[in-house]
């Protein structure tokens, strides 16, 4: 039998935001998600979920693959934490990984830390070879031995790999194409591709990821695609997002100033008050861009703004937060039909399904978000 791990979601506006489908312990900050590297590191673990929202709590659990806490351990136990009378929750568990370690402005700090201690332990399991010539028309600035290849990555012509400030390490099938630059820490994760495109670390690329143009500190989840000319700084973008051309982050105030976060007090923004201010304590920081999020062309997005999960942003610039399934400027929802099918057509395309996890997750949060404004015809 192996340890008991608690992945404890304290909801914090500023981690809830990150990812509302696969929470913070789903979604990458490195090579892997937390949940990811806690099965790596503890294959027999058994792991729980715990969330303030007892409904959240079950279906984010079945997205993890983990135990809800409340199906281990009595409701009192459960409000007893959240009236703050006692931290019990934890006592149970040999092991607890608290969401406060990937809250946003922390994500970005941690980055290129978690990428080099993540591409170490990815070589010690024999996953990656240290590069020991450039090939033809590869050139790497720095110490070639600092990049890591899995033997299914592809480097074409007219690379330039830059370690002086990290390593860097390109996984199964990923493609890095002519006139990209890359500087580490950087990872690259199974089936992406890298093409014109530059890459300032420490930036991770998740799997089945398209992108182009420049991309610096930042984080892009599974299957999304930024694969034309427009900046994504200092930013995470969840899965399955989609950054037309041209698609621009600003990542640093006019008056250098720190930025904060505009987003509601409740974790569901239809029982909240108005949205608040929630300092990061960072001079430079882009966007929060949620799952399943689609944002057309030309689009620019202030410092600070968090497009939250399944919104289809077009027609202008958006304001610093738009709500759960927003349809364009307007007000309108996305209907819950009509994402879904989107999701069937957009999954498919990378080999992919839209299981019933996913389905069970979405129509909760559209749902418990539905009087964040009006429905639309779509």
């Amino acid at each position: 039998m192996g340890s008991t791990v608690l992945l404890l979601d304290r909801d914090t506006a500023a981690s809830r935001h990150v990812s509302r489908v696969w929470t913070v312990f789903g979604s990458r900050n490195g090579l892997h998600a937390p949940v990811e590297r806690l099965r790596l590191a503890s294959p027999d673990a058994e792991i729980a979920y715990f969330h303030p929202e007892a409904e959240y709590e079950r279906q984010a659990a079945a997205i993890l693959g983990a135990a809800p806490f409340r199906s281990l351990h009595p409701e009192h136990l459960a409000l007893r934490y959240l009236a703050g009378e006692t931290d019990e929750i934890a006592s149970a568990f040999e092991a607890v990984i608290d969401s406060g370690e990937f809250a946003a402005g922390r994500l970005l700090d941690d980055l290129g830390g978690r990428i080099v201690d993540d591409i170490a332990a990815a070589v010690a399991r024999g996953g990656f070879v240290a590069m020991a010539q450039p090939g033809d028309g590869v050139h790497v600035v720095g110490t070639p031995s600092e990049v890591f290849l899995h033997p299914e990555a592809a480097l074409y012509p007219g690379t330039i790999l830059d370690t002086r400030d990290g390593p860097i390490a390109i996984d199964a099938r990923a493609s890095v194409g002519q006139f990209s630059y890359i500087a580490g820490p950087a990872y690259v994760g199974p089936d992406a591709r890298v093409d014109n495109c530059r890459l300032l670390g420490p930036v991770a690329i998740g799997r089945h990821c398209r992108v182009g143009g420049e991309i610096e500190c930042s984080i892009l989840g599974d299957f999304s695609n930024k694969h034309h000319e427009g900046f994504l700084g200092h930013s995470i973008v969840g899965r399955w997002v989609n950054l037309g051309a041209l698609v621009t982050t600003s990542d640093l105030k006019n008056n250098y100033g720190e930025v904060r976060l505009s987003v509601p007090t409740d974790f569901l923004p239809g029982r909240g008050g108005e949205p608040v201010p929630v300092p990061l304590g960072r001079m430079k920081f882009g966007s929060i861009v949620g799952d399943c999020v689609k944002i057309a062309i030309g689009t620019c997005l202030n410092t600070g703004t968090v497009i939250d999960v399944g919104c289809n942003v077009f027609a202008g610039d958006p304001p610093k937060y738009l709500p759960p399934f927003a349809w364009g400027p307007s007000g309108a929802r996305y209907e819950l039909d009509r994402f879904l099918k989107d999701c069937e057509t957009i999954f498919v395309r990378r080999q992919q399904t839209v299981g019933a996890a996913f389905r069970d997750m979405a129509a909760y949060l559209w749902r418990a978000t539905a009087d964040a404004g009006p429905e639309a015809a779509r």
